[in-house]
């Protein structure tokens, strides 16, 4: 819904229904200006993907998720990657018991991040991918983007070259008559 809205810096939730929601995945990804998330009012009872849902949020300093409600979730890969700027994270109420795909959750994250949560799970991630900034990684992300990029206006102008050529056969075929 917000993926890539890289200039987003704040977002008000107040009167957001999520109660129907189901995946949450990419819900922020690469919302690199956002610095604060109130999501106090989020509904995840019924959510079961929640996939990169904060990966590449450069800004966020504190995020506060002690009133999801993850037990029907069974996939929460890359979730928090990437963030830096990331300092606090409550994950007080996360049950990780039903999740099947948990992987790579706090990979190049700020080292010095405190979460809170009970679950060794979790706590087992963040021994594993809790990382300092990390440089290699934002390059490779870059030229990922630079490569999609690059792919999208190859095809946009291999697709304005196609009405060309067809626009040049009916002007051939006409001066032909």
């Amino acid at each position: 819904m917000f993926c890539f809205c890289e200039k987003l810096n704040s977002i008000n939730f107040s009167n957001f229904n999520t109660e129907s929601v189901t995946n949450m995945s990419f819900l922020f990804h690469y919302c690199q200006s956002l610095a604060n998330l109130d999501l106090s009012n989020f509904n995840t009872k019924n959510v079961t993907n929640i996939d990169y849902m904060f990966s590449n949020c450069h800004s966020l300093t504190s995020l506060d998720l002690s009133n999801f409600n993850i037990n029907k979730i069974i996939s929460m890969n890359y979730i928090f990657c990437a963030c830096f700027s990331l300092k606090y994270l409550n994950l007080l109420s996360f049950n990780t018991s039903n999740i099947k795909i948990l992987y790579a959750t706090f990979i190049n994250c700020n080292e010095e991040c405190n979460i809170i949560t009970k679950e060794k799970k979790l706590k087992k991630e963040k021994e594993k991918y809790l990382k300092k900034y990390n440089i290699n990684y934002i390059i490779l992300n870059r030229l990922y983007l630079n490569n999609i990029l690059f792919f999208l206006i190859i095809f946009y102008i291999s697709q304005i070259l196609k009405k060309i050529q067809k626009t040049i056969i009916q002007k051939n075929k006409k001066n032909i008559k």
